[in-house]
């Protein structure tokens, strides 16, 4: 009888983990910045403050997301994100938005900084498992990128966004090209977030 009653407490465990399970993966994709003085201090050197701005990101924003882009959101990436507005001296200079990106070694989070009209000004890696995530992969993909509005950047993906075009693999330095493709879907994702849910 003892033996019954425990077993049926360690099932009832089990599907609790089960269930947890989820909740953990989602709250991965759910990034804010993890420091925000210091970040936005390093993507905005000459800013004075900032204001945060929480939207939930749902499946119309998903739908929205997929007629932008060749590819969108997984659902796991649905809910509560944060849009950090930038300042100096009352005047908004830029957006940083922190995305969760499937990497090749897996997840990474990368911090985005966003023009007011949207173009691609910054980025740092606030989570990467990767010696590939270092400054000079930032300056290269600057190099790339910074500038470039959302029309611009998607150019450089094929296949759905998995892979770069020739001229584009031909051009980065990175040897890993899936990487840059990680990147650069962050990227347009971003972008493409930020001008939806937060068009306002």
């Amino acid at each position: 009888m003892k033996r019954i009653k425990n077993t049926g407490m360690l099932l009832n465990l089990m599907l609790l983990t089960t269930l947890c399970l989820p909740m953990q993966v989602n709250a991965e994709a759910y990034c804010a910045l993890r420091d925000p003085v210091e970040a936005i201090r390093f993507l905005y050197p000459h800013a004075n403050s900032h204001r945060s701005i929480v939207r939930a990101i749902d499946s119309e924003v998903r739908e929205k997301i997929m007629e932008e882009l060749s590819f969108s959101l997984h659902f796991n990436e649905l809910g509560k994100h944060t849009l950090y507005t930038i300042f100096k001296g009352g005047e908004t200079i830029g957006f940083v938005h922190v995305r969760s990106e499937l990497a090749p070694w897996g997840l990474m989070e990368v911090a985005w900084a966003l023009s007011p009209d949207l173009a691609l000004d910054n980025f740092m890696f606030q989570r990467c498992r990767s010696a590939i995530c270092a400054p000079d992969t930032i300056s290269e993909i600057l190099s790339l990128l910074g500038g470039k509005s959302l029309d611009e950047i998607k150019a450089y993906l094929i296949d759905g966004g998995e892979a770069l075009t020739s001229s584009i693999a031909q051009q980065v330095k990175i040897e890993n090209k899936a990487f840059v493709a990680s990147l650069i879907r962050s990227a347009l994702k971003t972008i493409a977030v930020t001008g939806i849910a937060w068009k306002e």
